[in-house]
């Protein structure tokens, strides 16, 4: 068994980082809902950006911004079927992840699933990776995750650990100051190329955590 590192609390990202969509997600997901219609992958990018920066990812809340990239009639009642079955049946918890929240579990290190979009989506999404966990904070954007890590600092004390994929968001705690230790969760299948502007512990898997 893995000897669990002594910190106050752990705060861990959900998208990405301890959970996923596990099917090729352009071919048969989220992108072939919309370019089925007849919309662009450009269109679908770039809305899908807009949205999770602004306003919060939603099925609601896409269409609003996708409006904007493109003149295809979308019935809201027809994506909104598809996409929920698609979430059913493609987000899932990452293999080791159930393992490491067991263990700081076992450990009492409390454990904070700290998440960014639309709160009845990521609710559901939470429910669905059926993953253990002591409290859920679910903000609109991810920026809005470093004044939350602020006040679970203060709450929990020294040290608290935060775990995600994005190094943009670890860069932006980072840049206030917050006095976390951040670990980039980058898996062996992440395609970004996005590097971070500051150090940050690298890890693959949490299987050491």
């Amino acid at each position: 068994m893995n000897q669990v590192r002594r910190v106050a609390a752990v705060a861990v990202d959900l998208d990405g980082t301890i959970a996923h969509f596990h099917g090729p997600q352009r071919d048969r997901g989220f992108f072939k809902i919309f370019t089925s219609r007849g919309v662009l992958e450009e269109a679908i990018e770039k809305t899908y950006q807009e949205t999770m920066a602004t306003i919060g990812f939603s099925i609601p809340n896409f269409l609003c911004v996708l409006s904007k990239y493109t003149k295809v009639p979308l019935s809201s009642e027809e994506v909104q079927k598809e996409f929920h079955l698609w979430v059913e049946a493609d987000f899932a918890a990452f293999p080791d992840s159930r393992a490491a929240l067991e263990r700081w579990k076992d450990a009492s290190v409390p454990i904070i699933i700290l998440t960014a979009g639309e709160e009845e989506y990521q609710k559901k999404k939470v429910h669905l990776a059926d993953i253990y966990y002591d409290r859920l904070i679910i903000v609109t954007t991810a920026i809005e995750k470093v004044e939350k890590l602020r006040e679970i600092s203060e709450e929990y004390g020294q040290p608290v650990a935060f775990y995600d994929d994005n190094p943009r968001t670890l860069d932006a705690v980072r840049e206030s100051g917050v006095d976390v230790e951040t670990v980039w969760v980058k898996r062996a299948n992440d395609p970004s190329k996005v590097r971070p502007k500051f150090p940050h512990r690298k890890i693959r898997t949490l299987n050491r955590e």
